[in-house]
């Protein structure tokens, strides 16, 4: 018997453009922007011989969770977002223990990083 050879079915043009656009949000999900950061990105990627996003993404966030704590007590303690003068001026003998305080815990987060 012959065989007969099937044409491959033909898409419709709604077809073809669901299609495109389902693998475009699937390839965009993917992606994150951080802006200017970039060339901060690019230079630590070739500093530590990184051969892929993914693969510098990785290793940074597995650095990060495994300081823990440390991190987490650094965002509580963290005086960038707040906006209002303090009322209470402590006296000047509690302001250098308040500075070693604030070292001591930046020390401690950088030594995690």
């Amino acid at each position: 018997m012959a065989s007969i050879a099937k044409r491959k079915r033909t898409l419709s043009i709604e077809e073809k453009s669901k299609r495109r656009k389902d693998a475009k949000t699937s390839y965009n999900l993917g992606r994150i922007t951080i802006g200017s950061e970039i060339v901060r990105w690019r230079d630590f990627q070739r500093q530590h011989k990184f051969r892929s996003n993914e693969e510098t993404a990785r290793f940074l966030l597995d650095h990060i969770s495994s300081c823990g704590k440390k991190v987490e007590q650094k965002a509580k303690t963290s005086t960038l977002f707040k906006t209002r003068p303090s009322v209470f001026e402590p006296p000047v003998s509690g302001i250098s223990s308040i500075s070693s305080e604030a070292e001591r815990q930046d020390k401690t987060y950088l030594d995690c990083l």
